[in-house]
């Protein structure tokens, strides 16, 4: 799979480097590489989640079709297990008066 920056939370599949994706969210984790790209091998014979630690400023991907920040149902390395990413931003405003 691929942990992937989604600049305009439409599913854009820019890669993100260095990010670290974890198995059930406590066994080790694998560092992505510069091509956002990681492989775990998982158990057949259980049902896994994989989580990625989300660095600050970013947020789980909401675009269509996105997978989001999790994957369900890993028994083998799959290149359809993606993570999508975007930048947090947070609106301001000032009523007057």
């Amino acid at each position: 799979g691929k942990v992937y920056f989604d600049m305009t939370n439409t599913c854009d599949t820019t890669p993100l480097a260095g990010q670290t994706v974890r198995i059930d969210n406590t066994n080790p984790g694998v560092v992505t590489g510069a091509d956002g790209a990681f492989s775990f091998v998982a158990s057949l014979l259980a049902t896994h989640s994989l989580a990625v630690t989300i660095p600050s400023g970013y947020t789980c991907s909401t675009g269509v079709g996105c997978n989001s920040c999790s994957k369900t149902g890993v028994v083998s390395p799959s290149a359809n297990n993606y993570f999508y990413l975007t930048q947090n931003r947070d609106a301001w405003w000032q009523a007057e008066g």
